[in-house]
């Protein structure tokens, strides 16, 4: 079943990140980092089936190993944010050349919108990889969670070398990102809607935490109105209960004495008796 899905991560510098080894895991290739030279090596990685540079119009051709050395470059802070990773789940239910294209769209529109270069790298399982990890999970290849899907790396700075603002920007940041969710299901949309399937929603979980938030809202309001008056009812039977007690030891008071009196009375009969037989 298709399912929506886009995430954005930072690969930042101060948690220990390098953009050359994350280009390089992405796209299953080989890349040397020139600042510390060490050769990040991921050409055995298996499922890798899509690789393209996306640039503006007008830049020359570079490549990867080119592109992300170039930003370690030009980042010269030690808590650099040096790209942004786009997480696509791309539905199984599309062919595979529809899929690809669906991505370079996708890729094509984030750089034109914000002047940037980008990396797209699709994933798509093999069937030795699914037969191998449902083995491996004890589970039918069909209920493997795995899907097709794509990363693009795309780098802070636009061509012209300025940091882009508007996605790190706290109010500006968060209404870009919507947007981008909003593409992304358009696109995603107009490929299935036509072929039969239900329409995603980008804004799915986010209404849901919007109505559980809101209800939480609610409920806090009603304890904050209904508390007072819990209080009260419980004082009340806090009372009712205290005079429960004191009657309750008053009944086991008078009944003991009772008891008491019934004890002694026997008593008096028997010495009234010996005394008349005297």
């Amino acid at each position: 079943m298709a399912i929506y899905r886009l995430e954005v991560k930072m690969i930042q510098r101060s948690q220990g990140h390098s953009v050359v080894a994350a280009a390089a895991y992405r796209g299953c290739s080989r890349l040397v980092d020139e600042q510390t030279g060490e050769i990040q090596d991921y050409t055995r990685k298996d499922g890798h089936a899509y690789n393209e540079i996306i640039q503006p119009e007008g830049i020359g051709e570079i490549t990867s190993q080119e592109l992300w050395n170039k930003v370690e470059n030009d980042e010269t802070k030690i808590n650099a944010s040096l790209a942004r990773d786009f997480l696509l789940t791309l539905p199984r239910e599309l062919s595979s050349d529809v899929r690809r294209q669906l991505s370079v769209d996708f890729t094509q529109w984030l750089v034109e919108r914000y002047n940037v270069q980008a990396e797209l790298n699709i994933h798509e399982p093999t069937v030795e990889q699914r037969a191998k990890n449902a083995a491996t999970r004890c589970v039918p290849v069909d209920d493997l969670p795995e899907q097709p899907h794509a990363h693009i790396l795309v780098s802070t700075r636009d061509v012209f070398g300025k940091k882009l603002r508007v996605l790190a920007d706290k109010k500006t940041g968060r209404q870009e990102i919507k947007d981008i969710r909003k593409k992304w299901e358009v696109l995603l949309n107009a490929e299935l809607v036509p072929r039969g399937f239900p329409p995603l929603s980008c804004e799915t979980k986010e209404t849901q935490d919007s109505i559980a938030a809101e209800e939480a809202k609610r409920i806090l309001a009603v304890a904050a109105k209904e508390i007072p008056k819990i209080k009260d009812e419980i004082k009340s039977l806090s009372k009712i209960i205290q005079r429960q007690e004191r009657f309750g030891k008053f009944q086991r008071f008078a009944a003991n004495n009772q008891n008491s009196q019934n004890h002694q009375e026997p008593q008096g009969k028997m010495g009234h008796v010996t005394e008349q037989r005297m």
